[in-house]
């Protein structure tokens, strides 16, 4: 189940952690300290922290798995990483649901905002083109890898085609940033925003399609390197006019928790098969946490 959760650290001392410590505590929270690191796809993607203090941070992150989030991302306890121990103080989790996130509504419109260096992988090389399909195609694959293949909700090839041709860039402002890749080299990838529109044509399930994997982007990142905190994406999504559903990761304390319906996002604070397209009447669904 999709969930954004937002952690707050207290290290021994002031550190701003590199691109593989970030990754390392990513996988420390959601896969255990003695887990296997090296699998291929991984459902989660983090974050750089915010410094609250000298040795107070603030992170972000999220999972996007077919189970709940594991235990060992709500747990407050002490992580090592190399020579650096970090405690976690306090943890605010959001979930909402894949079948919330599928039935919130169509929309011929999205816009994207990139807020670290977002780039892809194309035979064995990064590639920096803000590609429609691309950037969409990379929510897609996560987003499968979570409902799984024999879901109502998983997206097939001829649903995908039918977006992936009626995809236009309506506007963008895109610059190019780069920041330490992990593995002693730089990384160079584009940041800014994005909007995206259907063309006159599409045919009428493409609008939900586009409103699925918008609302979606938040908790896949977008690109290559989500989980050593490249791609970090939020979206805004113009269900009808005059109305947009903004969609975050978590940057202000959860809202009281919303009763515990499957469908419903969900808000708690820890301490110490072809796509199914929903109903035209579907109303525009909760976003995730805004922007601070």
């Amino acid at each position: 189940m999709p969930a954004a959760l937002v952690l707050h650290l207290r290290t021994i001392r002031a550190w701003s952690p590199s691109t593989r410590q970030l990754h390392g505590l990513a996988c420390a929270l959601f896969e255990g300290d003695d887990a296997d690191h090296t699998a291929q796809q991984k459902p989660f993607t983090i974050q750089q922290p915010t410094a609250q203090s000298p040795t107070a941070l603030r992170l972000r992150a999220t999972w996007y798995g077919t189970e709940a989030v594991p235990g060992t991302a709500l747990e407050s306890r002490l992580l090592r990483l190399g020579n650096t121990r970090c405690q976690v103080v306090r943890t605010e989790l959001r979930t909402e649901s894949f079948a919330a996130l599928a039935s919130a509504g169509a929309t011929t419109r999205a816009t994207l905002t990139f807020h670290s260096p977002t780039y892809f992988q194309r035979s064995g090389e990064p590639d920096l083109t803000p590609d429609p399909a691309l950037i969409l195609g990379s929510h897609r694959r996560s987003w499968n890898t979570g409902v799984g293949p024999d879901s109502p909700l998983w997206i097939d090839d001829t649903a995908w085609q039918d977006l992936q041709n009626a995809l236009r860039i309506d506007h963008l402002n895109l610059t190019t940033t780069t920041r330490d890749s992990g593995y002693n080299r730089l990384r160079t990838g584009f940041t800014g925003t994005l909007t995206l529109r259907l063309s006159r044509t599409a045919p009428p399930h493409t609008a939900h399609l586009l409103a699925t994997l918008a609302r979606f982007a938040p908790y896949a990142g977008t690109g290559a390197g989500t989980t050593h905190g490249f791609g970090a994406t939020t979206s805004v999504v113009e269900v009808q006019r005059g109305h947009a559903a903004r969609y975050d990761s978590p940057r202000r304390s959860a809202p009281p928790s919303a009763p515990q319906d499957e469908d419903r996002p969900r808000n708690r604070t820890t301490a110490s098969a072809p796509f199914k397209a929903p109903s035209r009447a579907a109303h525009q669904s909760s976003s995730t946490p805004q922007s601070a």
